[in-house]
């Protein structure tokens, strides 16, 4: 019969002030409104990525003033983009629970399945950006979207044998970054702007 010897178990306890409350909270009953001054998104499943778009499009004030001026008398929520958009950012204003989004979901043709299935955030937002301008067309808002969300972004190339330059003016929604194997956002937009040599078949 083997022997059984003795075992030192040595604790270390470190104690953290949490002044947010969010370290060990379980979040039930938690009061988002109350403690943040907005109520957020319900995940509806693999939604995140929509979440944070919508999210982000709320904090435009004119964006979500604009929507709210189109018309969208007699339609269903189920339906409607438009409507299910404007019911979603009231709801955001006004409820003190996360707001579903189920109706806008639904509004796109969704079910059930495919709230479980990640999207690409891009093209969700493209698909949801095209719906809210052509809805804004012949409206007093018509443009809200272009003026707030396009940018312009200008190609040059310049030869380097002989004094020629062209330059061409293309307007966007988003812009697709460089990211891997750079450090920080600055790192990416020096990449993006980086100047390319073309030769041979380019």
């Amino acid at each position: 019969m083997a022997a059984w010897g003795s075992v030192l178990i040595e604790a270390r306890l470190r104690v953290m002030a949490d002044p947010t409350g969010v370290l060990w909270h379980s979040f039930n009953r938690y009061d988002s409104r109350r403690h943040t001054g907005f109520a957020g998104l319900a995940n509806q499943g693999a939604t995140c990525y929509m979440n944070s778009l919508l999210q982000s499009l709320f904090m435009l004030t004119p964006l979500v003033r604009a929507c709210w001026q189109i018309p969208t008398e007699g339609e269903d929520p189920n339906d409607s983009v438009a409507l299910a958009l404007q019911r979603l950012f009231y709801r955001l204003h006004s409820s003190p629970h996360p707001v579903s989004t189920g109706e806008l979901t639904r509004s796109f043709g969704w079910d059930a399945v495919d709230a479980f299935m990640q999207h690409d955030v891009q093209e969700f937002s493209r698909v949801l950006l095209d719906e809210l301008e052509k809805r804004m067309k012949k409206t007093a808002v018509e443009g809200t979207v272009e003026a707030l969300l396009t940018g312009k972004l200008r190609n040059i190339i310049q030869c380097t044998q002989v004094d020629f330059t062209s330059s061409r003016t293309e307007t966007f929604y988003d812009v697709v970054m460089p990211v891997r194997g750079l450090a920080s956002l600055k790192d990416s937009f020096d990449a993006y702007v980086k100047e390319e040599m073309l030769s041979g078949d380019n």
